[in-house]
């Protein structure tokens, strides 16, 4: 009878099969996975700028670097993180956390000691920090079209692909979100994600 065959599974043409799949998490095979150019990100279009992506959402590293300052901002102001210790207890590939931790030092929001008990420290109170601050250092500027401004708050480009005079509206609409996000991200800062953490504790308890 037809009750025993089932279709073949499909796989869209732009998600092939990644070997990220079989990497179990600080393993050298994820980590050599993850710098790869677009890592950690799942995209159903062609990458047309640096947070032009599928579904929108932020990359592996984003979500690293966000990790990583959430756990240094839960100690006190001058401690000290030393890579290795934050790559086990974040569960971040120790290689990949290093260039993170490089780019947010050099985006001027870790600063590094050297010399006994050195390590990364926050270069500013978390309250200072905004997850803007450490998106953009990491993924760049939000631009969800390629009409879009490639900085937010900047006026939409002319230059449409679609050839519509000043803009598409699907564009101008693009362009809402992107100032929205934008000014989302830049009042959220990595205190705000302590004081959620805090409150889902004691809601527990």
């Amino acid at each position: 009878g037809r009750a025993g065959l089932r279709p073949a599974p499909v796989r869209h043409p732009a998600e092939p099969k990644s070997s990220r799949q079989d990497a179990t998490p600080g393993s050298a095979a994820q980590a050599a996975a993850l710098s790869a150019p677009g890592a950690g990100v799942i995209s159903t279009f062609p990458a047309a700028g640096p947070c032009l992506r599928g579904a929108m959402r932020i990359s592996r590293k984003a979500e690293y670097a966000l990790r990583a300052l959430t756990a240094m901002a839960r100690k006190p102001p001058e401690a000290t993180s030393q890579i290795e210790d934050l790559a086990r207890t974040q569960r971040i590939p120790v290689k990949f956390l290093e260039q993170i931790l490089l780019t947010l030092r050099k985006a001027g929001v870790l600063r590094s000691k050297r010399g006994v008990g050195g390590g990364y420290q926050l270069n500013r109170p978390a309250a200072r920090i905004s997850l803007a601050d450490v998106v953009t250092a990491v993924d760049g500027p939000f631009q969800p079209m390629v009409c879009t401004p490639p900085e937010p708050g900047q006026s939409l480009q002319t230059a449409c692909e679609c050839g519509t005079p000043g803009g598409c509206g699907a564009g101008r609409l693009f362009t809402d979100l992107q100032n929205l996000v934008h000014t989302f991200l830049s009042r959220a800062t990595l205190a705000d994600a302590l004081t959620k953490e805090q409150a889902v504790m004691q809601f527990d308890i």
